[in-house]
């Protein structure tokens, strides 16, 4: 009944920046859920915390705050900064994967 009673235009308003947040998230999930029997799920886990980071950042410049690299990300004319995050967090998630069972091998 509350959102009958506020405009379209106010729950664009309200909902654009959680959806702008929150899609990269969700595409990069569905695009590597595509190579789940190649990648660790913490290399999935990091790509995703990667994209919603460089969602966060891009939305937080949107709204003024001074962060001068966002402009400068590749592909973020397009919209797609956030790409840059998520592969650097995958490569991160996939050493650390790599670390982490190699250390576990090890100590068998």
């Amino acid at each position: 009944a509350a959102l009958a009673m506020i405009g379209t235009d106010q729950i664009i308003a309200i909902a654009s920046p959680v959806l702008s947040l929150l899609y990269p998230g969700a595409m990069t999930l569905l695009a590597l859920s595509f190579l789940k029997e190649k990648i660790s799920n913490f290399t999935l886990r990091f790509a995703v915390v990667g994209a919603l980071t460089g969602s966060l950042c891009t939305l937080l410049y949107d709204y003024g705050v001074p962060l001068n690299f966002v402009p400068h990300l590749p592909l973020n004319s397009s919209g797609l900064g956030w790409i840059l995050f998520a592969v650097i967090f995958a490569i991160a998630g996939m050493i650390i994967s790599k670390i982490k069972n190699n250390g576990q091998a090890g100590s068998k």
